[in-house]
């Protein structure tokens, strides 16, 4: 997809949102002028087996709609964060609901996290990894959260987090700590015979 498609299904998702639907935002943790500015929300359907969304305007299921930002599309990591995740340039749509937060889909699937971190040189501070879109706005958008299903994609995320890494909980660290071990299966490695072994007889 296109930034100006991505930029219409936003602008048109926004002008959707309405003050019932900021109420319960904000019954869910979300702070007031973030319900406003960086949600909206649009009819969806899931398209099977890919973990993307297509607008359903007919008989699509309600989902709160976030724009994923960027400074730089191949990483995470900008000048200045807070203003990049309202202001940066537009590469994905993730929709998401608060009754089921750990659930979501991507609209290009181009994302392969939200959220931005300052530049990750010179002994960085730790990044906050979160589980899920609501979390990260219940903690004001600061850190990131892993969008990708794919282990090695998260692992690569996680990687370029040289100062460490502040999980929600125990379970989270846990459950960061075993993709960080081994993000993808090992092939078998086999000792070669000796060259004798291999001449023709």
């Amino acid at each position: 997809m296109r930034k100006r498609e991505l930029l219409g299904e936003m602008r048109a998702a926004s002008a959707a949102i309405t003050p019932a639907d900021v109420d319960e935002l904000v019954a869910a943790g979300v702070a007031p002028e973030n319900a406003s500015w960086l949600i909206g929300v649009t009819r969806i359907s899931h398209i099977p087996d890919t973990g993307l969304y297509e607008p359903d305007d007919e008989v699509g299921a309600w989902a709160f709609i976030t724009p994923i930002r960027v400074e730089d599309a191949a990483t995470p990591e900008s000048r200045d964060p807070e203003r990049c995740v309202r202001h940066g340039d537009i590469i994905d749509l993730v929709a998401w609901d608060t009754s089921a937060p750990h659930e979501w889909a991507l609209r290009a699937g181009l994302a392969g996290s939200a959220g931005c971190v300052e530049p990750q040189y010179l002994d960085p501070e730790p990044v906050r990894v979160h589980r899920s879109i609501l979390a990260w706005f219940r903690a004001g958008c600061r850190g990131v959260v892993p969008l990708s299903r794919d282990p090695a994609a998260t692992y690569r995320l996680l990687m370029g987090f040289p100062g460490g890494i502040i999980a929600e909980d125990g379970k989270h660290a846990g459950e960061l700590a075993r993709i960080l071990e081994r993000p993808w299966p090992l092939p078998e490695i086999i000792v070669a015979p000796p060259e004798a072994a291999l001449a023709p007889r």
